[in-house]
């Protein structure tokens, strides 16, 4: 790409010419990169069709974000909708080709549950739609987003790390019963023997298997429920304070909101009525409601920290169910019983 004379978009490089981030695992994170890098640009004074031609040149990251940097790239050179190509390629990409339907409630749902990547990048196709048509300082908003996506990866890695010995103590009590086969094994009896071939054993296998299963089932189910957060917390609050910051009237910036979160499927968890409360304070206090609503984003975003480590607490006591209820029949059914039972057959076959 030629910079100054000519301006084109590069021609699209071939998969295996582009290295995968060896430094950036999480993608999430490398989108708050490229909107960090975005925003640098833009306030440097170069126009938006130019840095998102600047940024395809980079090798640096992933598949996916390089393809959608080049899809921006793209659009922006032709004057195209950017939200939008944001919008349709993340689809493409973390749905695997499947365009989930466009009614809100049904859309939503579906993605409620979807990977940090691609909610990041919905939610700077937000950002970029309602700059557009707000007039709000685009360097700016994308500074900050940026920012709040940092935020939401620290939140992330919080979590996880908080959870990491819940993990790891559901993943031993999975392989608890199985390691009681292998001791017995190793002390010189033949449980396999016994669970295979005598009616009795196999009746236990059987049934301590089922008990496993469903131990390893239980537990990662509480487990999951326990990891999941919210992708982007805080980030409908942003775009109230992004809507209002553009000079606009308070009670149109929760509408052009709103549409936006609809647009791109944004989970907004009541963030929009709290905005609205805080709207209707700031206009009575006759104070600025950008910062305002920002700080509450802030709250949300301290507030999804906070019960991240209240669940990792709570976790390591549910585990105990699936431990009681179902690793502990395996483990007697699986280990201790085919140990008896081979101690027996000893005893009967010496007399």
């Amino acid at each position: 790409m030629t910079i100054g004379r000519e301006t084109r978009v590069p021609p699209q490089r071939p998969d295996s010419t582009r290295r995968r981030a060896s430094s950036i695992h999480d993608e999430a994170i490398e989108v708050a990169t490229v909107i960090r890098r975005l925003a640098v640009l833009i306030v440097a004074g170069l126009p938006i069709n130019r840095a998102w031609q600047h940024l395809a040149q980079s090798t640096e990251y992933g598949l996916r974000t390089t393809q959608l940097i080049d899809r921006c790239a793209q659009a922006a050179f032709a004057a195209a909708d950017v939200p939008s190509a944001i919008l349709d390629m993340s689809d493409e990409l973390f749905s695997s080709g499947r365009r989930w339907p466009r009614s809100r409630n049904r859309r939503v749902k579906q993605r409620a549950g979807s990977a940090p990547a691609r909610d990041s990048w919905n939610g700077l196709a937000a950002v970029l739609d309602v700059a557009q048509h707000t007039g709000a300082p685009l360097g700016e908003s994308l500074e900050r987003l940026a920012h709040s996506y940092d935020d939401n990866a620290e939140t992330r890695r919080t979590v996880e790390v908080s959870l990491s010995g819940s993990r790891s103590t559901a993943r031993l009590m999975t392989l608890l019963p199985l390691l009681s086969i292998a001791l017995s094994t190793a002390l010189g009896f033949d449980p396999l023997r016994i669970l295979t071939q005598t009616p009795l054993g196999a009746a236990c296998g059987v049934l301590g298997l089922l008990f496993n299963l469903s131990a390893a089932a239980w537990s990662s189910r509480l487990v999951r429920s326990a990891i999941a957060v919210r992708p982007t917390p805080g980030l409908v609050l942003d775009l109230v304070a992004l809507a209002v910051s553009g000079g606009g009237a308070l009670s149109q910036a929760n509408r052009t909101v709103a549409d936006a979160v609809e647009r791109f499927a944004l989970v907004e968890a009541n963030e929009l009525a709290r905005a609205q409360l805080t709207l209707d304070l700031a206009q009575r206090a006759g104070v600025p409601a950008s910062e305002l609503v920002r700080s509450d984003a802030q709250l949300i975003r301290a507030e999804q920290r906070a019960e991240g480590g209240r669940r990792a607490g709570r976790l390591t006591v549910t585990l105990m169910l699936p431990l009681g209820c179902c690793t502990l029949p395996a483990f007697m059914l699986l280990g201790v019983a085919p140990l008896m039972m081979s101690i027996l057959s000893l005893v009967i076959v010496q007399n």
